[in-house]
């Protein structure tokens, strides 16, 4: 199962964009991540949800 921190950062950072080289890819990855931690209640959302899923399966 793919982690769920992934398809938020594809769906809200990442997605819809081209890409000029690897280091802008690597760049737009990591203020991905960065504004994801500072979004506490988006974590704890992100977390539970996958447990959730996981019962349900």
């Amino acid at each position: 199962m793919e982690a769920p921190r992934w398809p938020y950062l594809r769906q809200s950072y990442l997605a819809n964009r081209a890409f000029k080289d690897s280091n802008t890819i690597i760049n737009a990855c990591c203020g991905a991540w960065n504004s994801l931690i500072k979004q506490k209640d988006k974590i704890t959302s992100i977390a539970t949800r996958s447990r959730e899923l996981q019962v349900m399966n």
